[in-house]
């Protein structure tokens, strides 16, 4: 995923139990604030670029990275209907 305008890098999971996302690996020296919007990077080859994932509510300093805790975006919990594209023309 991507954090905030500078789009930070990280590495997102669940957190067991929770309705909350991790995400982990971010580099030290960039600064993540509460309240960045954290939107999918387009890396993993399953998401496109910007879907919207949630908004970072806590942030923790590891010994190696930080960690940005996100409330997930409720909307892609309630939606009906998504659009699905693909590059791969008949």
């Amino acid at each position: 995923v991507n954090i905030g305008a500078k789009k930070i890098p990280g590495v997102t999971s669940g957190i067991r139990h929770t309705n909350l996302l991790s995400v982990n690996f971010i580099p030290v020296w960039m600064k993540i604030n509460i309240g960045d919007e954290v939107v999918t990077s387009g890396m993993d080859g399953i998401f496109f670029e910007g879907l919207k994932v949630g908004k970072v509510i806590k942030v923790e300093r590891q010994p190696m990275y930080q960690q940005a805790i996100v409330l997930p975006n409720q909307e892609a919990l309630t939606s009906r209907a998504f659009l699905i594209y693909s590059n791969n023309l008949p």
